[in-house]
């Protein structure tokens, strides 16, 4: 980590204006804070269309509910093919316009065919649009496809079905990211941290302790999740925020040095049991905002030199701001069009913000919720310990030869100041959504080679052996 010596000061942003923003066809008026003053009409409350009132700083909807969930304890069914028939949830009793399906094809489909979900229901990822959550979360499991899943308990059952876990009664939003789009290449202090608690192999010494260290500094703490929400209709028709665009998770309550670990991105896909590139909508910065202490009235925040942040994007650091409209902290990251390596192929901020908070009267610690230390639902588990080492040595191996021993992220050395405006920099041909799933394809072929490898006996593999004898 590199430590800065100089002095930190904070920087206050005081916006009253309002905006006028158009929003799946209608009107809605915002503060600068994101909060709905009026609509120019009633929301739809089918069951599988989203209703909120809010939006976040950057006009994505905030803490949507289902249609369905017309009071607390009620979850609308995503199995349910009288209501829903159509495998996009579409239609005039489901949802009020169809959706995005992304599935796996070829050998990835049998591989994937676990079950879970009726043959009306597409195998795979029926998508809605992006969506941003505070809650509390905790850590699920490193799945064989490198994947990060997550428990995300939403403040007010936002976003749940009835098939979301636990199975007595619909908590969490599953949450995904890929680690080698994302924490494979992190360089600050705590994300390597979980990194090493986390994807460590079962045999390696202290693996355990240092996983149940990993899960415990992030368990039941409270979080903030900016990803695409959808129905895995492949694993059983809950919700999930698949890919994670942002997170940030409050790993250090105390006002005088509260700390959140977080990351920033503008594009992922959903894992080795899909096909596509799922960039944002077009933004051109993305602005987090960080929550003040529970019970709070802050004034004022500051930033301690244990602040660190890497990008892929070398001097394209983060401008940190307290936010009084919102008595929080913004963390504003550009997306600048400037090529990005691969595995990557998009600017991404990560690191970790240490506040010290300016309040007036006193403030509650946040104590973290008691959640479970096992996942909670399945996802992509093919392999045995034995046969997972092996496959993930061989694919750290190719990455190696692919992407170089450097992981691509840079050290921020002036992270409080605005990143360089977007006119400065010469304009460059964007890497389109087609060269990115291309590229995700071979990926993941060499994923299918080396999974079949190290296991023969996977549904498709063995179809997989009969086509290279012909």
């Amino acid at each position: 980590m590199i430590k800065r010596q100089r002095s930190l000061v904070v920087v206050v942003v005081v916006t009253t204006v309002l905006a006028a923003v158009i929003c799946n066809s209608e009107t809605y008026i915002h503060t600068a804070s994101g909060k709905l003053l009026g609509t120019a009409q009633p929301q739809s409350n089918l069951p599988f269309d989203l209703v909120t009132a809010t939006r976040d700083l950057n006009q994505i909807i905030l803490q949507p509910k289902w249609g369905g969930q017309t009071q607390p304890n009620v979850f609308p069914n995503a199995l349910d093919t009288t209501l829903c028939p159509n495998k996009d949830f579409s239609g005039p009793q489901c949802s009020s316009r169809p959706h995005e399906i992304d599935a796996a094809s070829g050998l990835k489909l049998a591989i994937c065919s676990l079950g879970g979900a009726p043959p009306e229901r597409a195998k795979g990822h029926v998508n809605w649009e992006p969506a941003t959550y505070e809650g509390t979360i905790s850590f699920g499991s490193y799945s064989d496809d490198f994947d990060w899943t997550w428990n995300f308990k939403p403040l007010s059952q936002e976003g749940l079905t009835q098939q979301n876990p636990p199975s007595t009664g619909p908590e969490y939003i599953h949450a995904e990211f890929n680690a080698t789009e994302t924490v494979d290449g992190f360089l600050t202090a705590t994300w390597s941290q979980l990194r090493d608690g986390f994807g460590c192999s079962e045999d390696e010494p202290n693996c355990a302790a240092k996983n149940l260290a990993a899960r415990q500094l992030v368990g039941g703490k409270r979080a903030i999740l900016t990803g695409l929400l959808g129905l895995d209709t492949e694993h059983g028709g809950y919700s999930e925020l698949h890919p994670v665009y942002a997170m940030a998770i409050e790993v250090n309550p105390d006002v005088n040095n509260d700390t959140w670990i977080l990351f920033i991105r503008n594009r992922g896909n959903e894992g080795y049991c899909s096909k596509h590139d799922h960039p944002l909508p077009a933004l051109e910065k993305f602005r987090l905002l960080i929550p003040k202490p529970i019970n709070s009235q802050p004034i004022g925040a500051t930033f301690t030199n244990q602040t660190s942040f890497s990008t892929t994007q070398q001097d394209n650091c983060p401008l940190l701001s307290f936010d009084s409209a919102n008595g929080g902290v913004v963390v504003e990251y550009a997306f600048l069009d400037i090529p990005v390596r691969k595995p990557f192929r998009g600017p991404i901020l990560e690191g970790e913000i240490h506040i010290q908070w300016q309040l007036q009267g006193p403030s509650v610690t946040f104590q973290p919720q008691q959640f479970p230390l096992q996942p909670l639902t399945e996802d992509e588990r093919f392999l045995t310990n034995q046969q997972r080492k092996q496959f993930r040595q061989s694919m750290k191996s190719q990455d190696l030869q692919l992407f170089g021993s450097l992981p691509g992220f840079h050290m921020c050395s002036a992270t409080f100041h605005a990143a360089t405006p977007l006119a400065a920099h010469t304009p460059t041909r964007r890497i389109g959504r087609k060269q990115i799933e291309n590229e995700l394809s071979a990926y993941y072929q060499r994923m299918t080679n080396d999974l079949c490898r190290a296991n023969n006996s996977l549904a498709g593999c063995q179809a997989k052996k009969k086509r290279g004898r012909r």
